[in-house]
């Protein structure tokens, strides 16, 4: 990551040694019970959504819409909800 001071990342610095390492805990399914609708009806629904507004692209990086959006849960990485790291595109 460039930073204007030329100094490297900010973010690094401030954590130092001490940054966890990146949870690597696996995804589960979410049953279809739970979930209410399928991966495929949502993706559907989506697209329909997007052609309205002639998007062609839409960008999921909130945790929880990943989640919801692919039916999958995760245990953690996120101690008080779970999700999985994630995004999609």
């Amino acid at each position: 990551i460039d930073t204007l001071d030329g100094e490297g990342n900010l973010i690094d610095q401030i954590w130092g040694d001490a940054r966890p390492p990146i949870p690597q805990s696996p995804f589960r399914v979410h049953p279809i019970e739970y979930a209410g609708q399928s991966v495929a009806d949502k993706v559907a629904e989506i697209r329909e959504k997007m052609k309205g507004k002639k998007a062609t692209m839409s960008v999921f990086s909130a945790l929880d819409d990943v989640a919801y959006l692919f039916n999958v849960r995760a245990k953690g990485d996120i101690n008080t909800c779970p999700v999985g790291i994630s995004y999609a595109t």
